[in-house]
């Protein structure tokens, strides 16, 4: 009777590994079956760099006043499109103007002093003239004669110090006008107006003080920030993609223009400033805009490609899993550069080669 329990209990043992490797069996077939198959294509593959950046004028001028006051009038807003010489903002101009007419009446004056002394020294030189004839014929004293040389030595002092009498009220007059200019702010360059710091009525300081930006939107730029992993990878001149969140099925031109030397550190994170040309700017462009980015750092044209799913690494080999016939066998290949979920081929696959597609790490590892 033992005997025959013991046997029943080795059956169903039996019984329960079989059905437990029957099972594991099962699920296996079930991962393998989760494997697609993808065909190998050609095409053109990009290495890029994904960042965001915001739009900014290449040139872009900060407008000062060169002398302080008032503003009495801005005749500008922002988005305001502007021609170089355009006036801009005006200020208070009653002092300068109140100077610029005393200097002119004080250099008409002395204008009018040389002409007198002009007169004084031609009847000088014309007594002198006379009193050397007298002289001659006996008829004036030697003292008269020399009185005559005296007054006109006199008068052409008078005519030399009347000319740089005049000359300093025309320096005088000519700094008055300057003066008055300074009170109108014109646009430096042909722009639109991307920012406006002042008010009208409000008290400006000289040189120091920011009233207006001016842009030149014909030529736009991207600041982004890179990190310090990607920016040995950044050069002058690497071509950009960009795309615009407001602008819809649209991409853009660029080139990087400048790459900053030294970096800004934010908590533990280095990022360097980047500068993007834009090439192919157009109306729908406007300064602030935020924007995606692909800093383009290599190209393959006309190669062999696969979805990255399809291979996988082992033993420090690149493995794929190649369709001969009904079989899969694995193939070790040569990876080029990776492009959005696909990566170049440069050998051990063929293009129109069939691979599995792993879709679940049960079948990676499988």
């Amino acid at each position: 009777m033992i005997k025959y329990v013991k046997f029943f209990v080795i059956l169903i043992l039996c019984g329960g590994i079989c059905l437990f490797s029957l099972i594991s069996c099962k699920n296996k077939m079930a991962d393998l079956n989760e494997l697609n198959v993808v065909r190998a294509k050609r095409g053109d593959l990009a290495w890029k760099i994904l960042e965001t950046g915001v739009v900014s004028s290449l040139i872009r001028i900060n407008i000062k006043s060169k002398t302080g006051g008032r503003i009495s009038t801005i005749s500008v807003e922002e988005g305001d499109k502007v021609r170089k010489g355009d006036r801009l903002i005006f200020l208070d101009n009653k002092d300068a103007l109140g100077r610029s007419k005393q200097t002119r009446v004080n250099l008409k004056r002395s204008q009018a002093e040389i002409d007198q002394a002009r007169i004084s020294l031609k009847y000088a030189q014309a007594n002198r003239k006379n009193c050397q004839e007298l002289f001659k014929r006996g008829l004036i004293a030697r003292y008269e004669l020399d009185q005559a040389k005296r007054d006109l030595n006199i008068a052409g002092i008078r005519l030399n110090s009347a000319k740089l009498n005049e000359q300093y009220h025309q320096e005088a007059y000519l700094t008055s006008l300057n003066a008055l200019e300074e009170t109108v702010i014109k646009a430096p360059i042909s722009g639109v107006i991307i920012k406006r710091m002042v008010e009208e009525g409000e008290v400006v300081a000289p040189v120091s003080q920011v009233l207006l930006a001016i842009g030149d939107l014909s030529r736009l730029k991207i600041i982004t920030e890179i990190n310090e992993i990607d920016i040995n990878k950044i050069g002058v001149g690497l071509p950009v993609e960009i795309k615009f969140e407001a602008i819809n099925n649209h991409f853009y031109q660029g080139k990087v223009s400048k790459v900053a030397s030294v970096g800004k550190k934010v908590g533990n994170i280095v990022t360097y400033s980047v500068e993007v040309e834009i090439l192919d700017s157009d109306n729908q462009v406007k300064p602030d805009m935020s924007c995606d980015i692909d800093l383009i750092i290599e190209k393959a044209e006309n190669v062999v490609y696969l979805p990255i799913g399809a291979v996988m690494k082992r033993e420090n080999k690149n493995l794929v899993m190649l369709k001969k016939g009904e079989e899969f066998i694995w193939r070790e290949v040569k990876l080029g550069i990776v492009d959005d979920g696909y990566v170049a081929i440069e050998e051990g696959v063929k293009e129109g080669e069939e691979v599995q597609y792993f879709t679940s790490s049960a079948g990676k590892e499988e």
